[in-house]
């Protein structure tokens, strides 16, 4: 008798773990078999957007155009080789940076464009000995208008600024990491 009341105690018990894995099956296919279609889309639009215009006839003329629907502080910079020489000079807006930048010193609204920062550019004698080739880059960063508590923006020579646009932490190292 002991016997038969074990194994009925086992089958009600296996009853049971089937009862509750039924149960449960039934909600995990249904979460399985569900689905949902999607139709359209909406293109979005995130951070600002600017482009370089040069034009070189000896010289570089660079100007950086806000493409983008928010206002921006934009920066240059001009990479050559060691054995060229650049002389920057143009409009009085453009200021150098402690990190070999140019600021320029205005807000360019969305839609605008700086005004022209010339770069003159002098070949050593070594390269005219060579008569080899050399590239002139130019590069262009963009950073947000931040706006204080009085609603006025922040200069453009505030760190902060660029820290914010670039994640950078101004205690010396990289943000986001």
């Amino acid at each position: 008798m002991k016997k038969s009341q074990n194994r009925i105690g086992a089958l009600l018990a296996i009853l049971a773990i089937v009862a509750v894995l039924g149960i449960s099956v039934k909600d995990s296919l249904a979460y399985f078999t569900t689905y949902a279609r999607a139709r359209g889309g909406k293109e979005l639009a995130l951070g600002n957007t600017t482009e370089i215009n040069e034009e070189y006839d000896g010289q570089k003329h660079i100007r950086v155009s806000n493409q983008g629907n928010a206002d921006c502080y934009v920066r240059v910079k001009v990479f050559a080789g060691n054995l060229v020489e650049l002389t920057y000079s143009g409009s009085s807006q453009w200021a150098p940076g402690d990190d070999g930048y140019y600021y320029y010193s205005d807000v360019v609204p969305a839609g605008g464009m700086t005004e022209e920062l010339l770069v003159s550019i002098q070949v050593s004698e070594a390269i005219k000995e060579l008569e080899s080739n050399f590239d002139v880059i130019v590069i262009q960063e963009c950073a947000p208008v931040m706006y204080d508590e009085n609603g006025q923006p922040y200069p453009v020579s505030s760190a902060e600024v660029w820290a914010q646009a670039f994640e950078v932490d101004t205690e010396g190292g990289a943000g986001n990491e």
